[in-house]
């Protein structure tokens, strides 16, 4: 039995015209027929940007009574939504990670409107992995701290050291990235980026005791960025729909402080 006390949705929003909603959103968790769990989300998904919001929800059941049914996400209003990427997951009050359910590439519009798109969807579930998992890429779920200058134009980058000092990944997030139309890192904004690793690895690989293993998120400028939250799982798939993930990083509250090369506004990087 998982008691979880805070829901996430995460979503990345298609890139097409008119793809944005201003709607709520609300996830349906059923189990044997019985509703567990119904959560609203607040509205932010704009055309081809990120969402990343939580709600507060003590839900209690067994993961195992879940099938690929059992958890659906709808859309309150009219205003028809085209998401392209969706994923649920749970956080307990111990900050452990449930992955619960995830959707890719998706091609279905949702809305009230029977014209427009579908009420709900199925989301199938997806596995949590653990420290044998190979991990062929990464998802960086990020939202900026929604304050006067929590955003930055500055490069940041994310870099997995494995334990015997080599590079398994080492990406860029700048806002003139051309792979993603998303407002890279800019105040109250949520982000989604699918991360190429270099080398296929394992959790275990990079949390030896001990050892130089490590994840690092540095920022490559002056121009200081606050983050709010943060989530990184390996994906065991290195393109379409996993079937497992691997938290690595879970920063439900951000508490690293401002991040920037200047010292007397914050540190350059923070180790995880």
């Amino acid at each position: 039995m998982s008691e979880v006390n805070f829901l996430y949705l995460a979503a990345l929003t298609r890139d097409v015209d008119d793809a944005g909603s201003s709607d709520q959103l609300n996830i349906t968790i059923n189990v044997n027929g019985i509703d567990v769990a119904v959560v609203e989300f607040v509205a932010e998904h704009a055309e081809a940007q990120g969402y990343l919001q939580h709600a507060v929800a003590v839900v209690s059941f067994d993961s195992e009574s879940l099938t690929n049914s059992s958890v659906r996400i709808g859309n309150r209003g009219d205003d028809a939504w085209a998401p392209q990427d969706i994923l649920l997951f749970a956080v307990t009050d111990g900050g452990g990670i449930i992955p619960i359910a995830m959707e890719t590439d998706l091609t279905h519009w949702l809305s009230s409107d029977p014209s427009e798109g579908r009420l709900t969807l199925p989301l199938r579930l997806v596995e949590r992995g653990d420290s044998s998992t190979l991990i062929h890429r990464l998802l960086l779920l990020v939202r900026t701290a929604d304050e006067d200058d929590a955003g930055t134009d500055s490069p940041v980058r994310l870099q997995v050291i494995g334990s015997d000092g080599q590079l398994r990944m080492s990406e860029l997030i700048t806002n003139t990235q051309t792979d993603t139309p998303q407002d890279d890192l800019e105040q109250g904004v949520s982000n989604w980026y699918y991360l190429p690793v270099r080398t296929p690895f394992m959790e275990r690989e990079i949390s030896i005791p001990g050892s130089v293993g490590r994840i690092e998120l540095e920022i490559l400028g002056r121009d200081a960025w606050l983050p709010e939250s943060l989530f990184l799982f390996g994906l065991d798939t290195p393109v379409g729909r996993p079937t497992k993930l691997v938290p690595l990083v879970s920063r439900r509250i951000w508490q690293s402080g401002v991040l920037s090369q200047d010292e007397k506004e914050g540190n350059p990087k923070v180790f995880f």
